[in-house]
């Protein structure tokens, strides 16, 4: 049996991560992710949706970005397929959130926030695209998924501290 799993394609326009969000939830609901899941998901993929839109296609281009979910083993993965010059959000400085509002760069906490949501992170350049990986274990009541032992560390533990 094959795992479940979706693909949105999204045009370059700042319009459709109102349609990203949809596609998430009817996802999530669709795998019964819990809306703790469902919100990790949402905001990781906006915010790098709309930077792809934004610098990596400059917000005119009719490249299109490519969103796919799946679920296997109780975890979430998705994928952003894009063609806008190579660009690893991963890569850049940590943010430091110790720095009040006024003292801290702009730029930087959506990808920080990414980071912290997800278990896994992962970027790579082949053939002319970028590729975003996220995996998330699930946490909702019907994951019926244990966080794996000695993940005190890993960001998006369960322990409400991560997200809103």
């Amino acid at each position: 049996m094959s795992e479940p799993k979706a693909t949105i394609t999204l045009r370059s326009d700042l319009a459709e991560i109102e349609r990203l969000s949809e596609f998430i939830a009817e996802f999530g609901e669709a795998h019964g992710l819990s809306h703790k899941d469902i919100f990790a998901f949402t905001l990781s993929l906006e915010e790098l949706v709309t930077n792809v839109i934004n610098y990596g296609y400059k917000g005119d281009s009719e490249l299109p970005i490519v969103v796919t979910m799946s679920v296997h083993d109780g975890t979430v993965c998705a994928t952003l397929d894009d063609q806008a010059p190579p660009f690893d959000p991963f890569s850049r400085k940590e943010v430091d959130t110790t720095l009040s509002v006024e003292d801290r760069p702009i730029g930087g906490l959506g990808i920080h926030l990414c980071k912290k949501m997800m278990d896994t992170v992962a970027y790579r350049f082949t053939e002319g695209h970028n590729l975003v990986h996220l995996h998330r274990v699930l946490r909702g009541p019907s994951a019926g998924v244990a966080v794996p032992s000695g993940s005190a560390e890993v960001p998006g533990d369960g322990d409400d501290n991560d997200e809103p």
